[in-house]
């Protein structure tokens, strides 16, 4: 019924001729040794993702039964091992496709490829996601940024920003201040 419907529709024949087109994009890089080597390095970088070396002990996150086993410092010193194992294979496989003459260049798919496996993880090698996110919730509390830092709004986006961008100024503008407020409520 939906796919007779998706017939009558004019764009209907558009929207299937991209989906195809995608779907033989992300086969084709698939196809790549390198891409799938590539891809596999992120997700070692992902799973390392979730220490408390990138994410503060104290984080929500560790309320879990699985996370907490994380904040022991054997667990903490494998998760940095981790991350550091997959960015340098990361590293030797970008190397490895790098443009040269005569050799055809990866596939465009490769970055979603790659991009997949750390697109759920919590931010990487900054807190300065939190931060902003912080800062917003300032700003949509109707507080000023520049008088007041994030410790003024205890919470997940605030305990997670690092002790030395907790006072203000922000390291921002007004203008990106504003679009925090409105992406963090």
């Amino acid at each position: 019924m939906i796919s007779a419907t998706l017939d009558r529709l004019p764009a209907a024949g558009r929207l299937r001729e991209a989906h195809r087109a995608a779907t033989d994009s992300m086969t084709e890089a698939w196809a790549w040794p390198h891409v799938r080597q590539g891809f596999f390095a992120m997700v070692l970088i992902a799973l390392g993702a979730f220490s408390p070396a990138f994410v503060a002990a104290d984080a929500p996150l560790y309320e879990n039964w699985f996370f907490d086993r994380l904040l022991s410092e054997p667990a903490r010193f494998a998760a940095t091992a981790i991350v550091l194992v997959g960015l340098l294979r990361l590293f030797d496989v970008w190397l490895a496709l790098r443009p040269a003459e005569g050799v055809p260049t990866a596939p465009a798919a490769t970055w979603a490829w790659w991009s997949l496996p750390v697109a759920f993880v919590p931010p990487l090698f900054s807190r300065d996601a939190y931060s902003y996110a912080a800062q917003g919730l300032v700003v949509s509390r109707g507080m000023d940024p520049y008088q007041t830092g994030p410790i003024a709004v205890p919470g997940p986006y605030a305990d997670q920003v690092d002790p030395s961008g907790s006072s203000p100024p922000p390291p921002t503008g007004r203008w990106p201040c504003r679009c925090s407020a409105r992406s963090s409520t």
